[in-house]
């Protein structure tokens, strides 16, 4: 998400407009994009990915202690590794399962140690401390997805532009909005891969608007995008986007006050 390539103008944009919430979290995310892959880290990372994909297809690999080497020898960040290589390898078994090269079971044992592997990263590479003065986004997956890789991997950016984020699957409008009411969140991210996803988002929209304390703004994002004037419409989320500006930029309205203590998220 955070390396879309329109993403730079855009904050420099938004921050020559003199929106004062989200100028300090513009300058720390373009700092970050400033390091997008070269030719030769490219080649690297490719390297890296196709030992990757065949780390994560062999049961009896230490599939976290091999990448960790593996990061360390090829001199790469653990960043990299998440942003590029995991989701590469993820879409690669993907299209095993498609061309029928791999069996269902093989697919779906990989795709989870991928996904596990983001965690074990993030806990061997620790982010930065979230800071008070940034937004706390709550990252909503319905339960209903086949895998978290792609809302694990926003996570992991979010945080280390220092957002605070929590992180949860679940359909339940109940528990949503409960979460919502005890984390203090400035924005609400839905990232949805299809349209199976939609209706349960939509009984959450409703509910949550009906019964939290405070409602932030919903933001609906993923594969889905690509839809979203109809997919506003049928939610009820306050935007579609798959624009990471346009939807920390709403943190900048509203509720969100950058000044506030952050909560347990």
């Amino acid at each position: 998400m955070l390396n879309d390539p329109d993403f730079e103008t855009a904050l420099a944009n938004e921050t020559a407009r003199g929106a004062p919430r989200v100028d300090a979290l513009a300058r720390r995310v373009l700092s970050v994009l400033k390091s997008r892959p070269t030719p030769e880290l490219h080649a690297r990372l490719a390297e890296f990915g196709e030992a990757l994909l065949r780390d994560a297809q062999d049961p009896a690999c230490d599939l976290c202690g091999m990448t960790i080497a593996r990061i360390r020898a090829a001199r790469l960040s653990a960043s990299d590794v998440i942003d590029f290589c995991i989701p590469e390898a993820a879409r690669r078994l993907g299209e095993q399962w498609t061309d029928n090269t791999a069996h269902f079971t093989q697919v779906t044992l990989a795709t989870a140690r991928l996904q596990r592997l983001i965690g074990d990263l993030t806990m061997a590479f620790p982010d930065p401390p979230a800071q008070d003065n940034r937004p706390g986004v709550l990252v909503v997956v319905c339960e209903t997805e086949q895998h978290l890789i792609g809302p694990l991997v926003l996570a992991s950016q979010l945080r280390r532009i220092g957002c605070s984020v929590g992180f949860l699957v679940s359909d339940d409008p109940r528990t949503v909005c409960d979460r919502i009411d005890r984390g203090l969140f400035d924005l609400v991210l839905f990232s949805c891969a299809g349209t199976h996803a939609l209706e349960p988002i939509r009984s959450i929209v409703k509910y949550t608007r009906a019964h939290a304390r405070v409602c932030p703004p919903v933001v609906l994002g993923g594969n889905v995008a690509t839809e979203a004037d109809v997919i506003k419409e049928k939610t009820g989320v306050d935007l579609v986007t798959s624009d990471p500006n346009q939807a920390l930029a709403l943190c900048s309205r509203g509720d969100y006050s950058p000044g506030r203590p952050s909560a347990d998220r």
